[in-house]
């Protein structure tokens, strides 16, 4: 992923090379540029702590590790078009078809309360996100890995036994194919979300900062309905927010009500 391996907030680049190997390790190759970032979608929780220790690509039917350094990112922190940068390296050019990140643990603040977050078995083998993309030579490629915390992990068991289960909905985006949409809220009196929906599903959601402005990022191009809603349940609404690629849909000031 290249600009932001969006979601959990990481990205990455590397130079690396294909081998006869099923498991093949970096060398170069006419490469081009790869970013991958991680960014998250706003929740009710105070922090998402997750490690992953490995991630790796899939060409010609081999995976590819591209980097195989501990990295831990607060999913919670990166929201509102923040990234946190996984790798950026020179990547061999070509056709790539998935990404594998291998997550060794987690852990959640929930109500003020921190938890372990179970990593589910099936995952020894890594998470695997199948979703083609391309590097051409001297062109930066950067994908967004977009965590959205408001699915990724769900809660079991009764009160004063709560477990944790990771399970989570990651968007796979190449970043020059998103817009954005920001707006500022003139009358914000106490805490509020920013939401973005397109037929029914919510793609975006970020908290309204305290000066009233909201981002809500990487979104690809089409027409959107956005709600912002306050923690009162003053709400502004509009149907129609067509984004473009590579621009800025700008609300301006709006009003809850």
């Amino acid at each position: 992923m290249a600009k932001r391996f969006s979601i959990l907030i990481i990205a990455v680049s590397i130079l690396i090379n294909c081998s006869s190997d099923s498991t093949t390790s970096p060398e170069s190759v006419e490469p081009g540029v790869l970013t991958i970032s991680i960014t998250d979608s706003y929740a009710d929780i105070s922090s998402l702590l997750v490690n992953i220790s490995e991630i790796a690509i899939h060409k010609d039917n081999e995976w590819i590790i591209i980097d195989s350094i501990d990295h831990s990112a607060d999913l919670i922190q990166y929201n509102s078009g923040d990234v946190f940068e996984l790798f950026s390296e020179h990547l061999e050019s070509g056709h790539y078809n998935q990404i594998r990140l291998m997550i060794e643990e987690s852990e959640i603040i929930y109500k003020d309360e921190t938890y372990p977050v179970m990593i589910p078995s099936s995952w020894q083998t890594g998470l695997k996100l199948v979703n083609a993309f391309d590097v051409s030579e001297e062109v930066e490629t950067s994908l967004v890995l977009d965590f959205d915390v408001l699915r990724a992990v769900h809660i079991t068991g009764p009160p004063g036994n709560l477990q944790f289960v990771m399970r989570p909905t990651i968007r796979v985006i190449e970043e020059d194919e998103t817009g954005r949409i920001t707006g500022e809220v003139t009358n914000l009196d106490t805490t509020a979300v920013a939401y973005a929906f397109s037929e029914g599903d919510t793609v975006a959601a970020s908290p309204v900062q305290q000066s009233g402005i909201f981002v809500l990022a990487f979104l690809p191009e089409g027409t959107y309905s956005v709600l912002v809603e306050d923690a009162n349940g003053l709400k502004y609404e509009n149907e129609s927010v067509f984004v473009e690629n590579r621009k800025t849909t700008n609300l301006g000031e709006i009003t809850i009500q």
